[in-house]
């Protein structure tokens, strides 16, 4: 729920979604999420550090590579984006 009304620009509940990460920086589905909530906000450099992080806590987990690679993508950084498509 959070997610939705942060993607729709509700800043408390990104706020909020960036205070639970704080408080378990290791979760990498709180980053993960957080990276899709910028992504929909049309925010790619802001995706781009959380799904970073996200692959690098869990370097196996192909959405949140492609999910990376479409934040690389909108910076128009398409080698880096072919990179994360093709793990």
């Amino acid at each position: 729920l959070l997610a939705q009304q942060a993607t729709t620009g509700d800043k408390q509940a990104l706020e909020a979604l960036l205070t639970l990460t704080d408080t378990h920086p290791a979760n990498e589905q709180l980053t993960f999420l957080l990276g899709n909530v910028y992504l929909e906000l049309g925010r790619p450099s802001d995706a781009l550090a959380w799904l970073l992080r996200t692959t690098r806590q869990a370097p196996q987990w192909g959405e949140a590579h492609y999910n990376l690679a479409l934040a690389y993508w909108g910076q128009k950084r398409f080698g880096d984006a072919r990179q994360h498509l093709e793990m």
